[in-house]
C-alpha cells in the first residue's frame, strides 16, 4: 500500500509539473572524425537518439537520459574484400540548460556520459590469400557534449536542431583467419564523431 501511495504522489507532482518532463526523438548524419575516419575506415553514417529530460522546478537545469544508436559504412570496398559497418549503441545521463532566446526558442546545451557498446566491421578477402575477420564486440565510457536549438511549435510539441561531439574508445579482440593460420589480438579504436539531428519533443 505504501508503494501504491508513493507511486500517486509521484506521479501527481509530476503532472503539477506540466511541461517539465519531454520524451524526444532525434535522427541524423554523424561524420567520424580523427582517428576513427583515418585508422578506423568509418565514413559519414547515420545516429538515432531517444532521450528523457526532466527540468527542474523554478530552475534552467535539467536532468536529461538518452539512448543512442549509430552505424558507419566502411570507407573503402574492393573487388576482393567486402567489409560491412561500423556500429555502436549507448545509453547517457547527464545535464542539461534550458536558456530562453525568446518565448518559443530555447538553446540548450547538454554534457552526458555513459556507457558504449559497439561493433567492429567483419572483412572477408577473396584475393590470392582468403582472409577472414569476424565482427568483434568492444565496450568503453563514452561522453557527449552537444547544443540544440528548441522551437516550440504548439503547446507539447517541439522540433529540435542539435549538434553534438560524441567520443568513446572501445576495445576490440580482433581474430584473422586464413586457410593455414589463425591470430587473435587486441586493438583500442576511437569512435569519436560529429552529429548533426533533426527531430521532434513532446512535452508534458
Amino acid at each position: 500500500m505504501k508503494k501504491i501511495i508513493f507511486l500517486i504522489v509521484t506521479l501527481a507532482s509530476m503532472q503539477s509539473h506540466a511541461q517539465d518532463n519531454t520524451f524526444y526523438v532525434a535522427l541524423g548524419a554523424s561524420s567520424p572524425v580523427g582517428d576513427f575516419h583515418n585508422a578506423g575506415g568509418a565514413k559519414t553514417g547515420v545516429t538515432f537518439d531517444l532521450g528523457f529530460t526532466h527540468k527542474l522546478k523554478g530552475k534552467k537545469t535539467a536532468f536529461a537520459a538518452q539512448l543512442r544508436g549509430q552505424s558507419y559504412p566502411f570507407n573503402e570496398q574492393t573487388t576482393t574484400a567486402n567489409v560491412t559497418t561500423w556500429s555502436a549503441s549507448s545509453i547517457l545521463v547527464g545535464a542539461m540548460w534550458v536558456l530562453p532566446l525568446t518565448d518559443k526558442i530555447f538553446f540548450q546545451p547538454k554534457i552526458m556520459v555513459g556507457y558504449t557498446i559497439a561493433s567492429s566491421p567483419s572483412v572477408t578477402y577473396s584475393g590470392s590469400t582468403p582472409l577472414s575477420i569476424p565482427s568483434s564486440s568492444g565496450s568503453a565510457f563514452s561522453d557527449v557534449f552537444s547544443a540544440t536549438l528548441r522551437y516550440d511549435v504548439w503547446k507539447k510539441m517541439s522540433l529540435l536542431v542539435s549538434v553534438d561531439y560524441f567520443e568513446s574508445d572501445p576495445k576490440f579482440n580482433i581474430t584473422a583467419s586464413s586457410s593455414t593460420s589463425s591470430q587473435t589480438y587486441s586493438t583500442d579504436q576511437k569512435m569519436n564523431s560529429i552529429n548533426f539531428c533533426a527531430g521532434l519533443g513532446y512535452r508534458f
